[in-house]
């Protein structure tokens, strides 16, 4: 996380055959505050989904992980207008509350099957840089 708190830093590190080294890669993410259930469940089924078609697609590793980092982002930033939009309320205050608020449980469920449009979409709207 950086100082200010608007972005997640992700380093992501791959063998290149090609050039018989590694390569590191950091993926910039933006970061949603807020207090969600299951994003790491999320992130890590689409980066499996992504990486187990590197054959056919010809991705490499850091390009799938920017491809579920930016579904991540984009479910989550529509679970936050869904929640707002039926509480009239922000993500942050069941932040503050942390997770013991069981009556806010309900509106902290990502919107995966409302969200299907952005899971199967596989655009990079992330900033990746070499090291």
């Amino acid at each position: 996380l950086d100082p200010e708190g608007s972005k997640i830093f992700m380093l992501v590190s791959e063998f290149s055959e090609a050039a018989s080294t590694a390569v590191r890669s950091i993926v910039e993410v933006e970061c949603v505050h807020g207090y969600f259930t299951g994003t790491g469940d999320a992130f890590g089924g689409l980066f499996v989904a992504h990486f187990a078609k590197t054959k056919t697609t010809g991705r490499s590793i850091v390009e799938c992980v920017a491809i579920a980092a930016t579904a991540t982002v984009g479910v989550l930033k529509r679970t936050q207008a869904y929640r707002a939009s039926i509480t009239g309320e922000s993500m942050l205050k069941d932040a503050a509350r942390g997770s013991g608020d069981s009556d806010a449980f309900d509106n902290r469920e990502l919107m995966l099957i409302h969200s299907a449009d952005i899971l199967l979409s596989t655009t990079v709207g992330v900033t990746v840089r070499t090291l």
